[in-house]
């Protein structure tokens, strides 16, 4: 399984946009915290067939995370279910240099 993350600032953004406040405080080495942390979760992810994911951040008993196609997950450790929210590019507004764009 393939497993990707963002750095900090961007994880931080791209968690914000979707109404989220991510619970996992900043690590100096991030890619040991996600092999430390997130192991259970990315097993139960390869369980419902997922082979790249890129990891977006923790929130309580959750992880956030893209597939390699945009669509954003919300995999509940609590219950083991897996939320579908949405394809992230279609969701955001595209915004340039300040301004919004019809597109």
């Amino acid at each position: 399984m393939v497993v990707k993350t963002f750095m900090n600032p961007n994880r931080c953004y791209i968690a914000n946009s979707l109404g989220y406040k991510l619970h996992n405080k900043d690590q100096k080495n991030y890619i040991s915290y996600i092999k430390e942390e997130f192991t259970s979760y990315i097993e139960e992810v390869n369980r419902y067939g997922f082979d790249h994911i890129i990891i977006i951040g923790k929130l309580y008993y959750r992880m956030l995370f893209l597939d390699c196609f945009g669509r954003v997950f919300n995999l509940d450790g609590m219950t083991d279910a897996l939320w579908f929210l949405g394809n992230y590019f279609k969701g955001m507004k595209r915004v340039a240099k300040g301004l919004a764009t019809d597109r």
